[in-house]
């Protein structure tokens, strides 16, 4: 690692990445409802799927059991948040892709509570 810095600083900063994202992670376990938990979770894979004009497309999106897991809830409080965050606006099906049409409007909603 001595002869290749550029490596070494490459490995650093992934690990720094890693350890922020998972330092988030055990904060929102920790101290947010199932709910914030699944918008949080929710905003990130739309950030990371955005394509400008402040909204995104997640195709294939996860199923509600992936999120689940992901967030330490079971499959039915997802599919009821869902259909809570659909009704509101928050999110769009689009066969079978999933649409958040305004990621502003999400962002708002999770640093809401």
């Amino acid at each position: 690692m001595a002869n290749h810095p550029e490596f070494t600083r490459a490995v650093a900063t992934h690990l720094t990445q890693q350890v922020r994202v998972l330092t988030r992670r055990v904060f929102e376990f920790s101290t947010m409802a199932v709910r914030q938990r699944l918008w949080a979770e929710l905003l990130r894979l739309a950030e990371a799927a955005a394509k400008g004009e402040g909204q995104a497309l997640l195709s294939p999106p996860p199923t509600h059991a992936e999120i689940a897991s992901r967030i330490s809830t079971h499959r039915e409080a997802v599919t009821r948040e869902f259909a809570w965050l659909e009704a509101q606006g928050f999110i769009v099906k689009e066969g079978r892709a999933l649409k958040v049409p305004d990621l502003q409007k999400l962002r708002g909603l999770v640093g809401s509570d």
